[in-house]
């Protein structure tokens, strides 16, 4: 099946907000995937599926995820996200990352983000950021054809 494949690795921590005083210790690594039928397709949603994998430790060990990201006018993109923690509860992801264009390249490469059950109850908070810097400037810039798809960096 053609199309542009996007594959975005992310590394940080989390801390749970039962851990009175805690600071983000425990690891947090999520991988998305996301397939879109064409490149002007990608340059004109605002919105795109995904799914991929979160590894929280101690709270969803290499536990499948899928759901959305989204473009908003204020130039943010929301990560909304489910999945199953070790005990089989559901539950989600919301993160947010501010694009600019100025200061910082920290501004493409960082996710801050919370957890919680799908009935709403605080689980914790996360901080992510791209493993790899430049995956996002590649992924936009230099999709690669292969075998009739369009594949971004790896």
């Amino acid at each position: 099946m053609s199309g542009v494949w996007f594959v975005g690795r992310f590394g940080g921590a989390f801390a749970l907000a039962d851990d009175e005083g805690s600071h983000l210790g425990r690891p947090f690594g999520l991988t998305l995937t996301s397939r879109i039928g064409s490149v002007g397709r990608v340059l004109g949603q605002r919105e795109i599926e995904v799914a991929g994998e979160i590894d929280a430790v101690g709270l969803a060990e290499r536990r499948p995820s899928s759901g959305q990201i989204r473009l908003e006018t204020a130039g943010v993109l929301r990560y909304q996200l489910t999945f199953r923690d070790d005990t089989g509860r559901p539950c989600r992801f919301h993160g947010w990352q501010r694009l600019s264009l100025r200061g910082t390249p920290a501004a493409l490469t960082v996710i801050d983000g919370r957890l919680e059950t799908t009935a709403g109850q605080d689980i914790g908070r996360a901080l992510l950021r791209v493993d790899q810097p430049s995956l996002l400037w590649r992924c936009c810039t230099r999709p690669t054809m292969m075998g009739g798809r369009t594949t971004g960096a790896t």
